[in-house]
C-alpha cells in the first residue's frame, strides 16, 4: 500500500534517524567514561544501563567499530539492512587502535 510506504519513509525513518543519532551519542559517552567504545549493542546498553534500543519496527540496531570509525545502521519495515539508515562516525581519537577488554584508570587523560 503507498500510503503505507510513504509513513515508513517519511515517519518511521525519521524517527529511527534520531534513535541513531542518539546511538552514536551513548557510544560516545561510552568512550569518554571508559576509554574505549562499545563492541556492540548489548555492550553499551549495558555499560549504561539501558535497554538494547529497537527501531520503530521492533528490530535491533547495529553498531560496529571498524578501523577509525564506526557504524550504527538501521533496518527498513521487512527486518532489512537498509542503505537510508547509516550513521557513520570518526572514532573521538587517534590511539593505536587496540581493543582492552578492562580499561586500566580513567577514560579521559590529558596529554602533555
Amino acid at each position: 500500500d503507498l500510503s503505507q510506504r510513504l509513513w515508513d519513509r517519511l515517519i518511521l525513518e525519521s524517527q529511527s534517524w534520531v534513535m541513531l543519532d542518539r546511538i552514536t551519542r551513548d557510544a560516545e559517552t561510552c568512550f569518554f567514561l571508559n576509554g574505549i567504545y562499545p563492541a556492540d549493542m548489548n555492550e553499551m546498553a549495558e555499560g549504561l544501563q539501558h535497554r538494547v534500543p529497537t527501531d520503530p519496527w521492533g528490530q535491533p540496531y547495529r553498531l560496529v567499530t571498524r578501523d577509525d570509525k564506526f557504524l550504527v545502521t538501521g533496518a527498513n519495515a521487512l527486518g532489512q539492512p537498509s542503505q537510508n539508515l547509516i550513521l557513520s562516525r570518526f572514532l573521538a581519537w587517534e590511539g593505536s587502535g587496540v581493543r582492552v577488554e578492562r580499561p586500566q584508570g580513567p577514560g579521559v587523560q590529558l596529554l602533555d
